[in-house]
């Protein structure tokens, strides 16, 4: 149906609202049945009691029992909801509605009074008493829940320009008063503030702002610089390739030659050398990063705080003392390489231990914990991994809490943060994957009494978003102590596993066996050639199915990527099992994001962080019960994560996606008795050293690839594409510290922040 106005009379749960239909004049239109708008998602915050919209959509009914009779009424679907500024009697309206004290009738004088908005604004309480029936109290109140003009100005204007209402409360609390003249000036401020790229072009053109002014010209060097990174994992770009990327976002070529020029002289991209142009942003932010590791580094000990006196008292020996106690509870002996590993680690302010898998990393961090459980009485322990999966692992094989970095930055910054730490110890787990931006949000929140311990692997997977961290801080000649652990505990050494992934990673090449029929008469690992949905399925459930084995490919397309494994794996589980309903819409199946809908039975996976909800990006489950009807409690049924059951709220259905199989890149840190390790042609071109190790690498028991031996090789040889990123932080780190050293910055006179 067309669009329609309506004003909202009540709140609902789940994005659902009362409303009445106004006429052209404002009047409220009488109904034979109660209506019931289901708003768009980025639309419900602005959503009140008493607000005015217009609406479009598809009009349905719904039904439930009150009281023991059935109510049927209206719902409109609406797929767009365009905010309408309040006056007259739908002000009046409103302001009965959420101003205590103010009926309809005292609404209705306050609305119809003169200058009513100025009077407001100038916080006119005088004023407001001469209106009949209003006294100070409810003048207060009528100051304090006006409808906020500043606001209603930003909706309207976003709006106009068809984006979302969200981004004008963000426009106001970012740039407050002067927030549409600010934007006006430079549209591409939308962009971080979550306008797309597109709109906030157009937003420019209809601004009169043609392709060569310098706000458009410097925003597109900008989005070009920023589409690299992301895609190549460089920090520095070269002028040619950006001139193609940016070709891409405004398909004219002319306005480019101005391009580069422009973003220089706006300090939009800096030149450097030969290592080409960075976003100026960037250079910050990695020049404050190996800042920061130069510090941490070159901090003598005791200095920064108080709590830290105990590193003036440590010594090798009471190190090795300590351990030595540890290693008496231990049913294994450790290895001299291990030993040395975790003495270095504790007498370091900074250390990095890089091991394959299975070579005892986490058994050596348990050591170094409990070393400094006896030596650093004063030091408080952080252990934090980039996914909630990595992180709820690495608290149950150390024995210490620990958390996401994405959690512990949230903990440590804004209004709502705690007490500022002010001496900890900060493990940073699965460290490779360590992005240049999540260390920087890290480094923010640090005291200047900071030991940092890096435990990954520089043969897995490298940071999906720019930056190489890890890698950086661990080649040869850094200032900082790398521990290298080589002998594998996990698999016995004569396993097919050990020895693929050992020639994978020394860059041999190893012909797998061919699987079996029988996938228990079957090498340990092994190929399978047949690269068919219905192998793959039938393999899954030989090897035992969810719980025990893990479907993983390296791409989401594909014949045999994680989307079509997804699909296919659910509709051989049937379509006659209950089918999750849309709370929101009970009458109404849920589907999310990728379309895809939720039986019971199913496998999932939470794909976003929510702390509210104690749920974390990777957490694995499946839905255990689906509900016939929406519970009181809003949720469609119970689905079963690492952390336990979990109710199945709108809230958690909008973050769960389908994970009969994963990406590799979301294996990082799991493992499984079975893996079965798809190579589709589609992922030739990504495929590297560092993602067939990883997949190999995930599996306690059994590998299976699904694909072709010439796939195995090409990746092997085309090595780690990972160390060839264009970065800068290990020099910087450097850098920073002879300055540091010259400066004489050592001295126990700073405060404890950076």
């Amino acid at each position: 149906m067309g669009l329609i106005t309506i004003q909202v009379t009540r709140l609902r749960k789940f994005l659902q609202a009362t409303a009445v239909p106004l006429s052209p004049d404002g009047a409220q239109l009488p109904r034979r049945r109660t209506l019931a708008v289901s708003f768009p998602d980025d639309v419900f915050a602005e959503v009140k009691a008493g607000t005015v919209w217009q609406v479009e959509g598809e009009m349905s009914s719904q039904a439930f029992d009150i009281g023991g009779w059935e109510h049927t009424e209206d719902l409109l679907i609406a797929k767009r909801a365009i905010f309408k500024r309040l006056s007259g009697d739908v002000l009046a309206f409103y302001l009965s509605k959420n101003v205590d004290g103010i009926g309809s009738v005292i609404a209705k004088r306050v609305a119809r009074t003169e200058k009513i908005a100025q009077i407001i604004l100038e916080n006119d309480v005088a004023r407001l008493c001469q209106i009949s029936g209003v006294n100070e109290k409810r003048a207060s109140m009528l100051i304090r829940h006006w409808p906020d003009n500043l606001l209603e100005d930003a909706i309207e204007w976003i709006q106009s320009a068809e984006m979302s209402p969200r981004i004008a409360r963000k426009m106001i609390e970012v740039f407050g008063p002067k927030a549409i003249e600010t934007v006006k000036q430079n549209p591409f401020l939308l962009v971080s503030l979550g306008a797309t790229w597109k709109e906030a072009l157009a937003l420019a053109k209809s601004l009169g702002m043609d392709l060569y002014s310098p706000q458009v010209l410097c925003a597109v060097a900008e989005r070009a610089a920023a589409n690299l990174t992301k895609e190549t994992g460089d920090i520095s770009v070269s002028e040619g390739d950006l001139k193609t990327s940016a070709f891409k976002l405004i398909k004219r070529k002319k306005p480019l030659e101005l391009m580069v020029e422009t973003a220089i002289a706006h300090n939009v991209l800096i030149r450097v050398g030969d290592v080409g142009l960075i976003p100026m942003g960037t250079a910050t932010i990695e020049d404050k990063v190996a800042r920061t590791i130069a510090q941490l580094t070159s901090r003598s000990p005791g200095v920064g705080s108080m709590l830290a006196e105990w590193e003036k008292a440590v010594t090798e020996a009471n190190v090795r003392e300590s351990l030595l106690v540890f290693e008496s509870s231990l049913s294994f002996a450790l290895t001299d390489e291990q030993r040395e590993a975790v003495v270095g680690a504790v007498l370091a302010p900074i250390a990095c231990i890089s091991g394959g898998a299975g070579t005892g990393k986490t058994t050596i961090l348990r050591a170094i914990l409990g070393v400094y459980e006896v030596v650093a009485s004063g030091i408080k322990l952080k252990q934090v991994a980039l996914s909630g999966r990595a992180a709820q692992r690495m608290a149950e094989s150390s024995g210490y809490e620990a958390c996401t970095i994405a959690k512990l930055i949230a903990d440590y910054s804004g209004k709502s943060s705690g007490s500022p730490l002010e001496h900890v110890l900060l493990v940073i787990d699965e460290a490779s994957m360590v992005d240049l931006f999540s260390m920087y949000r890290l480094c923010s929140i640090l005291p200047r009494a900071t030991r940092i311990l890096f435990v990954g692997d520089t043969a897995q997977l490298p940071p999906v978003g720019p930056g190489l961290i890890f890698h950086s801080l661990t080649r040869a000649g850094m200032p900082l102590p790398t521990f290298r652990l080589s002998q594998v505990k996990r698999q016995a050494s004569e396993s097919g596993i050990h020895r693929f992934a050992t020639a994978v990673r020394k860059k041999e090449m190893l012909v797998l066996p061919h699987t079996n029929a029988s996938l228990i008469d079957s090498e340990d690992a092994s190929i399978e050639k047949n690269m068919t949905l219905d192998r793959a399925y039938e393999l899954w459930c030989k090897a035992g199915g969810r719980g025990e084995a893990m479907m993983l490919s390296p791409v989401r397309k594909g014949s045999l990527g994680v989307d079509a494994i997804n699909i296919d794996f659910q509709k051989r589980h049937g379509g006659h099992r209950p089918l999750v309903k849309n709370p929101r819409i009970p009458h109404f199946e849920w589907r999310n994001r990728k379309g895809q809908w939720l039986f019971e039975g199913d496998s999932v996976m939470v794909n976003q962080n929510d702390y509210d909800l104690d749920v974390r990006n990777g957490d694995l489950g499946y839905i255990s019960e689906v509900y016939e009807s929406i519970a009181e409690n809003g949720s469609a049924g119970i689905v079963v994560l690492d952390s336990g059951p979990v109710p199945l709220s709108y809230a958690l259905l909008e973050k769960l996606e389908l994970a009969y199989a994963i990406t590799v890149h979301k294996s990082q840190g799991s493992q499984w008795k079975t893996v079965i390790l798809t190579l589709p042609p589609e992922a030739s071109r990504m495929m590297d050293q560092t993602l067939l190790y990883t997949g190999a690498t995930r599996p306690q028991e059994r590998l299976v690839i699904m694909g072709e031996q010439s796939m195995i090789n090409a990746a092997v040889m085309r090595g780690n594409v990972a160390l060839r990123r264009k970065v800068c932080v290990g020099g910087l780190v450097e850098h920073h510290r002879m300055k540091l050293e010259c400066s004489g910055w050592n001295s126990d006179k700073s405060t404890n922040a950076f």
